[in-house]
């Protein structure tokens, strides 16, 4: 009798302890719904930087980046980081080095909206637009 008691005890113990034990939940997802790094290298970080210099450098920026062109045409030296948020297609937002045909170097921020279903024969832009800009040209030391 005391041995079924004493079982009965310890499945009755184990049972609420099961139940009361939270489910594990899956990991979170880093910057769920926020910015997630971007390699530089990768294709569509490499397209949307040629998207922001050939507007900069044509001022088909919506008038955000006509200050960048005060030294002459830019040319991109390095992109020194990348992010993406999904928004209504992907906010690609870039920070690059460049410097204009004075030598003067140009470090801009950008923020493109890349919507992929609008690329149209063969070429991204048509898919892309600015966003933001900000640009400084760094003091010389």
């Amino acid at each position: 009798m005391r041995a079924s008691f004493f079982l009965v005890a310890i499945a009755v113990v184990t049972s609420v302890a099961a139940t009361t034990t939270p489910p594990s939940s899956p990991p979170a997802t880093p910057n769920a719904g926020g910015p997630t790094p971007v390699n530089i290298t990768d294709a569509t970080v490499q397209a949307v930087a040629k998207f922001v210099v050939a507007s900069a450098n044509t001022n088909q920026c919506g008038g955000k980046c006509s200050g960048i062109l005060k030294g002459g045409n830019v040319t991109l030296v390095k992109i020194n980081s990348a992010t993406q948020t999904l928004a209504a297609g992907k906010m690609y937002k870039l920070c690059m080095q460049m410097v204009n045909t004075q030598a003067k170097k140009v470090s801009v921020k950008a923020t493109v909206l890349y919507r992929p279903w609008l690329v149209a024969n063969g070429t991204m832009d048509a898919a892309m637009k600015f966003v933001k800009v900000s640009f400084t040209f760094p003091k010389a030391r």
